[in-house]
């Protein structure tokens, strides 16, 4: 009830009829794309040699984020589950930054992890960058043995400000990339 009263949710879960995914790489990390309620989606899929307690417990640790995920820098816990999330884009582009609510829960074996943009009192305007008031998306962890972990991360793919529309390919094979790479070096 305090979060309805609270935080105002800018967008919903992701579109639970994404589908036609088209891939745009094939190698050890795998993205693809498609679009959803008018948005641009992608998708980032690999077999990691971790557990899925490891994978967990890195993405658990908001605070940490910095620490791995190289664009990420700073992350500001505004509640146990609502983060603020600050990214360092590459020269010559703006800096992304969006406000997120995670919500986990347990599929089967698969941990999943929802996140979806809401509004909070605490998230200020961070000058010179540009906010993703529609940030959404899902990590998926899926253990495949002792020792091996599927990780699936879905996003919202919108970009905003000033990104060309027509790079945005490209830069989710880029995310898709490094964000599992990034995840698998911390492992």
């Amino acid at each position: 009830m305090i979060h309805a009263l609270l935080f105002a949710a800018t967008a919903v879960a992701i579109p639970p009829d994404l589908g036609d995914w088209q891939e745009l790489s094939d190698g050890s990390v795998k993205v693809a794309h498609t679009t959803g309620r008018g948005l641009p989606w992608a998708r980032a899929q690999a077999d990691l040699p971790g557990t899925m307690v490891q994978l967990v417990d890195l993405l658990k640790n908001f605070r940490g984020y910095p620490d791995f995920m190289e664009r990420i820098s700073e992350t500001r816990i505004y509640e146990e589950d609502i983060v603020h999330l600050i990214l360092d884009m590459p020269f010559p582009l703006a800096s992304r930054d969006y406000v997120v609510q995670y919500t986990r829960s347990q599929q089967g074996d698969t941990v999943v992890f929802d996140f979806v943009a809401v509004d909070h009192p605490k998230a200020t305007d961070i000058e010179g960058s540009v906010r993703l008031p529609r940030a959404e998306g899902q990590w998926r962890i899926e253990p495949l043995s002792a020792e091996t972990t599927r990780v699936t991360y879905i996003w919202n793919g919108e970009l905003l400000g000033d990104f060309p529309d027509w790079a945005l390919t490209k830069a989710w094979v880029t995310q898709g990339q490094e964000v599992l790479g990034w995840l698998e070096d911390a492992l």
